[in-house]
């Protein structure tokens, strides 16, 4: 993984609304989704928090928060976003692939493609293996997954992103298919009296197979109770961008 990605980033990610709607949209249907299950998780851990959007959604929903990123820019935000509403959230800086927890919970969350971003396979399972360690017995992880048609196709071109007059942003995606990565080169153009301060990162996203995901999830002790193609319940087909994954450790 770019262990650079999202430290210049998270200037925009904090302020635009675009990024922080679906975390929004699926940290609320995480809660609905618990409720209807008939299981209230007391702690959550939330992998990948960024600025600590769903983070904000747990801790108001009377969930026990931690949000764990690997930028350190995104986590002052996080921090800052959680003292000044008051909400104790605890933040730690790891990489998921090396996630160690002081205390297994009952819900870990990981969203917004970010285990996408875990292109080697080795290290995408050894990510699951952490995860799967951290959970209470019946714990739940819940993730989601761009798939090979967004990544490949739908996901592809260039965007151009008008935030407002200080900020925007072009990215510029193209599949390599040789390696099965999607590599997105986005500028961004930071407005400062006058002038645009130019930045510029590469995100490279791997679309892991769902199929092997679902076999390794059930041979590690873990069921799948629900996959949703977005956050409006839709049922996954081949047309779907991502995949939303309830999965609860079985209890032995």
């Amino acid at each position: 993984m770019n262990n650079n990605i999202y430290n210049d980033f998270a200037y925009i990610y904090a302020r635009q609304e675009k990024y922080h709607s679906y975390s929004k949209d699926l940290a609320h249907l995480i809660i609905d989704r618990m409720k209807h299950l008939g299981h209230w998780p007391k702690d959550v851990v939330d992998l990948a928090c960024g600025v600590g959007i769903a983070a904000e959604i747990f801790a108001n929903a009377g969930f026990d928060v931690t949000g764990i990123d690997k930028s350190d820019e995104m986590l002052n935000y996080a921090k800052q976003r959680s003292l000044e509403n008051e909400l104790g959230i605890k933040f730690y800086r790891q990489e998921i692939e090396n996630l160690m927890l002081e205390k297994k919970v009952d819900l870990i969350t990981c969203m917004y493609d970010s285990l996408n971003y875990i292109t080697d396979e080795t290290n995408f399972y050894r990510s699951m293996d952490n995860v799967i360690s951290s959970l209470n017995e019946s714990g739940w992880f819940v993730f989601d997954i761009a798939t090979l048609h967004a990544l490949s196709s739908k996901w592809v071109g260039v965007e151009i992103l008008r935030n407002n007059k200080d900020f925007f942003e072009i990215h510029n995606a193209t599949y390599d298919d040789t390696n099965g990565v999607n590599i997105k080169k986005i500028s961004f153009y930071i407005g400062d009296n006058g002038t645009f301060r130019h930045l510029f990162e590469t995100h490279i996203e791997k679309a892991h197979e769902p199929k092997k995901i679902e076999d390794y999830l059930l041979r590690r002790g873990m069921e799948i109770i629900d996959t949703f193609a977005d956050t409006e319940y839709r049922p996954v087909d081949k047309e779907c961008e991502r995949i939303i994954y309830f999965a609860r450790k079985i209890s032995r």
